[in-house]
């Protein structure tokens, strides 16, 4: 069986040829540090896009602080800035001048808290990207975030309410949004929340071996790889403004009751 791979849209190429022109706005990545973040920048820089990537510090045995990097090469079009979902400051400063932003930070075993991250720290980004002007905000959540009654929801949860912390982001997040344009109809600031199933290693398979659902009512595996794509690719195209989806492996699907 042949496997469709990625392939560019018109948009993201004509934006590439833009950026290498010199001067063009960065795609902010948060939690470039991450598995899902740095698979966002490697996606990002692959097509020639100019990215900043923010990560959060950690303290060495010696008390120095340093950058979790992100794993893509050292590249011009990379600029790597340390900062901190929960401080606000941070995430204004971090997203001026962006044209778009990818929330790809969480809370993990390695570190953080689900409620200043998942659930603060996306406030503060958001509003920092409506301050900013920033016309497209991609979250990164999870599936079965919705159904409490799922098992996925309950095994995730256990973890510090994460999954109860990512829901509650995602629906003040909409709402900060709804405020935002009903208060000026003429704003272009828009979000798309993109909900993976269960995360895997390993390369991107591509679009035909995706499926895309709303309403939560299935889950599956996907890739990190694959999802970063998706993400960058939300940011190109009209119809995925002001939208929620979940995806997966098409053969990995079962239903979440």
């Amino acid at each position: 069986m042949t496997r469709q791979t990625w392939r560019w849209s018109a948009a993201a190429l004509a934006i590439a040829a833009a950026q290498a022109a010199g001067g063009a706005k960065p795609v902010v990545v948060i939690g470039a540090g991450g598995g899902t973040g740095k698979e966002c920048v490697n996606a990002l820089l692959r097509r020639g896009l100019a990215v900043r990537s923010l990560v959060r510090a950690r303290v060495t045995s010696k008390g120095e602080e340093v950058a979790f990097p992100a794993a893509a090469e050292s590249s011009s079009l990379l600029e790597e800035v340390v900062a901190d979902v929960a401080d606000k400051a941070s995430m204004a400063a971090g997203t001026k001048g962006a044209r778009a932003v990818i929330f790809a930070a969480s809370a993990s075993k390695k570190g953080g808290d689900p409620q200043k991250v998942d659930y603060q720290g996306l406030l503060n980004v958001a509003e920092s990207c409506l301050e900013n002007g920033v016309e497209r905000l991609v979250v990164v959540s999870s599936g079965g975030v919705s159904r409490p009654d799922s098992a996925v929801y309950k095994f995730l949860n256990l973890f510090g309410q994460i999954m109860y912390w990512k829901i509650q982001g995602e629906t003040e997040m909409r709402a900060m949004f709804a405020r935002a344009k009903a208060a000026d109809p003429s704003l272009k600031a828009s979000f798309t929340v993109v909900r993976p199933g269960g995360l895997t290693t390993g390369p991107a398979t591509g679009v035909a071996t995706i499926e895309l659902n709303q309403l939560d009512t299935k889950s599956g595996r996907i890739s990190r790889a694959d999802v970063a794509e998706i993400c960058v690719e939300c940011l190109n195209y009209p119809a995925a403004a002001d939208t929620t989806f979940e995806c997966y492996y098409a053969d990995t699907a079962k239903p979440l009751n």
